[in-house]
């Protein structure tokens, strides 16, 4: 500003963005404030003509804490420009680390697209903002043992700007914190250029039938669904990048209706173009099998950069995952990641969920702005907590680690036999079954039957009771005008006759669904398990059938409970009162047939016992528990129901609990202590960079051109 009508006092204005920053206050609520403090001791605001002015220092504070902000942006840049020449003074002359030796690891530069620079050092701006994660010398730890970063990242729609906020004029601040959107058009704009050659060959463990599933359990894997209206917003949202310290490192602008993966691509793209070049990255997303199938069909990135990403789900969202996803992405069955979740963006949304109704409303410019000054802040705040979150880590890896020993210490089994188990299991389960195309098809057309019996006896239910309550209020009404219930009794008798041909439909699909379970040829659909008679064989297929739709149903319920708990992570606004009961009666609606499917499901688990015929053994399912919660950490729900022999070799793995029980605590065990070597690396990289930053900051000091770092 260039004649500023109104001076603010600095303390003023210091306490003014504190408390923006911890409680997400506008400007205007401030101005409101102080307006009415001064008009309650008689300090009356007027304007040229005598008239008392209602707005108070709306626009006059808004104005200077923008400006006040900027600055103090400024200053922290120069500081940091100041402190890293000194840095780079106070370290003139010592010799590079030399790379570290990546031993079995996939090469990081192919020949034909080596990158024609030396290695880069990592951006000062990626140490300052995480030194436990980027302060370190040494690059190029391989991914089967954590990657050298863990980055997550997740898009959110809740902050979105309107369209009739207008616009401003541009704001003179330099960002680091939002990737160009130039870069990721460019990025997108390959994107589709690729996809429309159509895909390449590639080897992948996980089937492309489960990735397909996996993409149409999220509303993120199909960037074209529309998530906001794009006639009412132009910035429709935002994608965040956390380190595994839930420090913001960037954030990228959406300005689609969806969530499309070219903001996901462009800013491992922008990550790893500020990492030297023998960096590697551990990325966590809840699509990322998604991600991770679009840069292998299309080759977007070259394999020097391809083979430096490995790709984790988010683990709150492994529930919309297949299981055989899940064996190659999900991070707890991952060597090498730990403990880390790849939940912080998560977290990040609710320290930044304030900010949502503030930001709708404002110019796009300063929009930008407000987003990087409260980011800032955020990522602030952690590193200044990043030694006392290493101790509370540290504690509760070493009390989660004893329970993992002691029970896998209480299985009798040794660990090297368990990860023979895990071995054989992962082994089994993500080899692609080769069942014959027609059993396939009868497989498909039996669980279609059941969706529509089960749609049918829901119709059912409801018809009778409204024809039920309908008949008793024509019968009340008719016995008061006319005494005579006649009429009633005829729309009874025709509701009945509906009733009576809805069972007649029931009947018939249920007959329908018998003859394809009775057209099943166990000898030769089933070689593997002929053996154990058609009765046993038609009901473990029945089995597998009502456990795929009790499952469907128990993840359509806890996505429905994600809605109502939206706001506790703080990626969306809560439910308003109308829309939170209907959620909540929709749920009700719906609780008898999922009840219903998972009690179907269990007695036929009680009718495989009992079929099974007697000296001979076979792995057979579990039962699921009625109870959501209980149903939610159920690692028996995402099990398919096995439909092959039994192998030849000792499967315990598939016949003992006990080992099943067992590996599970040996997981948990190897994240415990592959956690314990990544925090005593942190810990290493903080007390560096701390020393360094020290020394750096004498250095500064003694400088005469450091005014501003001493003022």
């Amino acid at each position: 500003p260039s004649k500023p009508g109104y001076a603010f006092c600095v303390n003023l204005l210091d306490f003014c963005l504190a408390l923006s920053y911890q409680a997400a206050d506008s400007a205007q609520a401030l101005a409101a404030a102080l307006h009415t403090h001064h008009r309650s001791r008689g300090f009356v605001m007027r304007g040229k003509h005598g008239q008392p002015i209602q707005e108070g220092y709306r626009r006059t504070l808004q104005h200077a804490l923008q400006w006040y902000g900027v600055l103090q942006h400024s200053l922290l840049l120069e500081t940091d420009l100041s402190v890293r020449a000194a840095a780079a003074a106070a370290s003139a002359g010592t010799p590079a680390a030399a790379p570290p030796d990546l031993g079995n690891s996939p090469p990081t530069a192919a020949p034909d697209d080596a990158p024609l620079h030396p290695p880069r050092q990592v951006d000062p701006y990626l140490v300052d903002r995480c030194p436990a994660c980027f302060g370190g010398f040494e690059f190029g730890r391989r991914l089967d043992r954590g990657g050298d970063v863990h980055i997550a990242g997740d898009g959110n729609f809740m902050h979105r700007r309107m369209r009739s906020a207008g616009l401003c004029p541009p704001i003179a601040m330099e960002h680091r914190l939002f990737i160009p959107d130039t870069f990721v058009d460019a990025v997108g704009h390959d994107l589709d250029t690729l996809s429309a050659r159509g895909p390449r060959s590639y080897v992948s463990e996980v089937p492309d039938a489960v990735l397909k599933n996996c993409g149409n359990s999220y509303t993120a894997a199909d960037g074209s669904k529309a998530k906001t209206p794009g006639d009412v917003f132009d910035d429709t949202g935002l994608m965040a990048f956390v380190c595994r310290h839930d420090i913001p490192i960037y954030l990228c602008n959406i300005a689609t209706p969806g969530e499309q993966q070219k903001f996901f691509i462009a800013g491992l793209i922008w990550i790893l173009l500020h990492m030297p070049d023998l960096a590697t990255i551990v990325t966590f997303y809840d699509i990322n099998c998604v991600s991770w199938k679009m840069l292998m069909a299309y080759g977007i990135l070259p394999d020097w950069m391809l083979h430096r990403l490995g790709f984790a789900t988010s683990i709150l969202h492994s529930y919309g995952h297949q299981w055989e996803c899940q064996l190659v992405f999900n991070p707890r069955l991952l060597l090498g990641v730990g403990l880390t979740d790849g939940e912080g963006t998560e977290r990040f949304w609710s320290r930044l969920r304030g900010m949502i109704s503030i930001l709708r409303q404002v110019s796009r410019d300063r929009r930008i702005v407000l987003l990087e000054l409260h980011t800032d802040f955020v990522a602030r705040v952690i590193r200044g907590d990043l030694g006392r979150w290493l101790v509370r880590r540290g504690k509760a890896v070493e009390t989660r680690q004893w329970h993992a020993q002691a029970e896998v210490t209480s299985s009798h089994f040794s660990e090297a036999y368990l990860r023979e188990q895990w071995s054989a299991q992962k082994s089994a389960q993500l080899s692609v079954r080769h069942t014959a195309p027609q059993l396939r098809e009868q497989l498909d057309a039996v669980v279609e039957l059941q969706e529509q019996i089960e749609n049918l006896e829901k119709s059912i239910s409801a018809t009778a009771s409204t024809f039920r309550r309908r008949t008793r209020a024509a019968t009340r009404a008719a016995a008061q005008d006319t005494g005579d219930g006649t009429a009633a009794r005829r729309g009874a008798d025709a509701g009945g006759s509906q009733i009576a041909l809805l069972r007649d439909t029931l009947r018939a699909l249920q007959a329908q669904a018998d003859e394809l379970y009775g057209a099943l040829n166990v000898g030769e659909d089933f070689p593997s398990i002929a053996i154990y008679g058609r009765e046993f064989v038609k009901l473990l297929v029945m089995t597998h059938d009502a456990k795929e739709l009790a499952r469907a149903k128990v993840i359509a319920r806890l996505s429905e409970l994600d809605r109502l708990d939206q706001a506790v992570g703080g990626s969306g606004t809560p439910l308003g009162t109308t829309q939170h009961q209907k959620v909540c009666r929709t749920m009700r609606k719906r609780t008898p047939a999922l009840v219903n499917a998972i009690q179907r499901y269990n007695d036929l688990c009680d009718r495989l016992v009992q079929a099974l015929p007697q000296g001979l053994d076979f792995p057979l399912p579990e039962k699921l528990p009625v109870v959501l919660t209980d149903l939610k950490d159920n690692t028996a729900l995402l099990e398919n129901v096995w439909l092959g022999g039994v192998p030849e070799s000792n499967a315990a793995w598939l016949t003992d609990g006990r080992v099943r029980r067992a590996i599970r605590a040996l997981h948990t065990l190897d994240r415990c202590r592959e956690e314990s070597l990544r925090l005593e690396l942190e810990t290493k990289q903080i007390f560096g960079w701390f020393k360094r930053k020290t020394a750096a900051l004498h250095v500064a000091l003694q400088d005469p051109g450091s005014a501003l770092l001493v003022f």
